[in-house]
């Protein structure tokens, strides 16, 4: 089976991208908090501890989104190794790769 091997189980590249898409999303998500934050403290209605605590969600959010990056990039190599690869023009090619350069 699947794991007997270490590869990863039909799908799991597909749950990684969508893990790096939430990953994504709450990145942006706490970049634009942040964005708030600051513009609430050039206008006096913050402190710079509610900064400090934006930055350091945002902080927390793109160290989750680069740990499912690199996930789903581990997920995608053991199914592309454990399938045979077609060739066009003499170079290996699989159409789940082109996922990591849009998705990642």
């Amino acid at each position: 089976g699947w794991a007997s091997v270490g590869h990863p189980p039909p799908g799991a590249y597909q749950t990684a991208a969508r893990q790096v898409r939430s990953a994504r999303r709450s990145s942006e998500l706490a970049s634009k908090t942040l964005e708030v934050e600051e513009l609430s403290y050039r206008s006096g209605q913050t402190s710079g501890f509610e900064i400090l605590e934006s930055q350091e969600r945002l902080r927390d959010a793109r160290s989750r989104e680069a740990s499912a990056v690199t996930a789903y990039r581990r997920a995608l190599t053991g199914m592309w190794s454990s399938v045979p690869k077609p060739t066009i023009a003499g170079m290996e090619w699989h159409p789940a790769l082109y996922e990591v350069v849009e998705s990642a």
